[in-house]
């Protein structure tokens, strides 16, 4: 998505939990059109923080992409076998780190009448098992989107939801099993 929006023209602002991982894909752009950052966006203050690096390296915010998510980390769990601190953990990132990632650039995106795009998943339509955080968390970030789309129209910004299907990466990955 990040290289797709640059060859768009886009500036672009990389976050990820580890400061190696946006560096590794900020080296792939030009350096004056990459912020490359480290987040963890259960923090509220650092999110916020971002935005306003952001603001301060490029002089404004135009579109924020909330995408956070994880799932299990050893592989599928139901709900009467998981690690409750693990669900929550998902909870934690997968919906409220996109919330608050929403939150903090919500004043600078309505200002400017850009958009901001949500992740959620095919996964939140899907009758699954084994995955309940994380569909829960897709589920929610969706009507959260629907919500904020609605209440954000009279500013002139808009607000999306994607749903990616299945791609390879590493959640994916611990889903199936390693395949």
């Amino acid at each position: 998505t990040a290289r797709e929006f640059y060859a768009l023209g886009a500036n672009l602002v990389l976050t990820d939990m580890q400061q190696e991982a946006v560096d590794k894909l900020a080296s792939e752009f030009e350096a004056s059109r990459v912020l490359p950052l480290a987040l963890d966006v259960t923090d509220a203050v650092a999110t916020k923080d971002v935005v306003q690096k952001t603001i301060k390296h490029f002089g404004h915010l135009d579109i924020a992409f909330a995408n956070a998510g994880i799932s299990w980390r050893d592989g599928a769990s139901t709900m009467a076998s998981c690690d409750e601190a693990e669900f929550d953990k998902i909870i934690e990132v997968d919906l409220l780190g996109v919330w608050r990632t929403v939150r903090a650039a919500l004043p600078e995106v309505t200002r400017n009448k850009g958009q901001i795009l949500i992740t959620s998943s095919v996964y939140c339509f899907v009758n699954g098992m084994a995955n309940a955080p994380y569909a829960a968390s897709k589920a929610a970030v969706e009507m959260l989107g629907r919500c904020l789309r609605t209440e954000i129209a009279y500013t002139g910004a808009t607000a999306s939801v994607v749903y990616p299907g299945w791609t390879a990466t590493p959640i994916a990955k611990v889903a199936f099993g390693g395949n």
